[in-house]
């Protein structure tokens, strides 16, 4: 799906309440070289075989953990468009690779970030790791 769809996606989104996507389950062990950040995003992405919506669950540098109830397979390149509160334009990083799947969770880590992105990124983990300013 192009990058248009996705937004297009987004938009539909925004009026979705998806808390009911979180679960009890446990997270299976992964090697993490950046430390990650609890949040609660809305996400949409699309491969060349699926496309879906979740929650983002937590976030680094390198990648997040996704909720959602569309199973996605390790290995799986994604398009994705993340929703972050407060802010009216979407996060889009170019291409991510699911590098573990369990139940109703996966994780991604992020393989291509146009440097504008990169940048947000690096704001939004930047507040995650001291807080927000008051």
């Amino acid at each position: 799906m192009l990058r248009t769809g996705l937004c297009q996606m987004v938009c539909w989104l925004r009026g979705k309440d998806l808390s009911a996507s979180r679960s009890k389950g446990v997270l299976p062990m992964e090697r993490r070289n950046d430390p990650r950040f609890p949040i609660h995003w809305r996400m949409v992405f699309s491969g060349a075989l699926v496309a879906g919506e979740g929650t983002v669950t937590n976030l680094s540098m390198r990648g997040c953990a996704v909720e959602s109830h569309m199973p996605v397979p390790s290995g799986t390149e994604l398009e994705l468009c993340a929703l972050i509160p407060d802010d009216d334009c979407p996060w889009t990083p170019e291409k991510a690779v699911v590098r573990w799947s369990f139940l109703r969770k996966f994780g991604l880590e992020f393989t291509r970030i146009r440097p504008e992105e990169q940048e947000r990124l690096r704001g939004f983990v930047s507040t995650l790791e001291t807080g927000p300013s008051h």
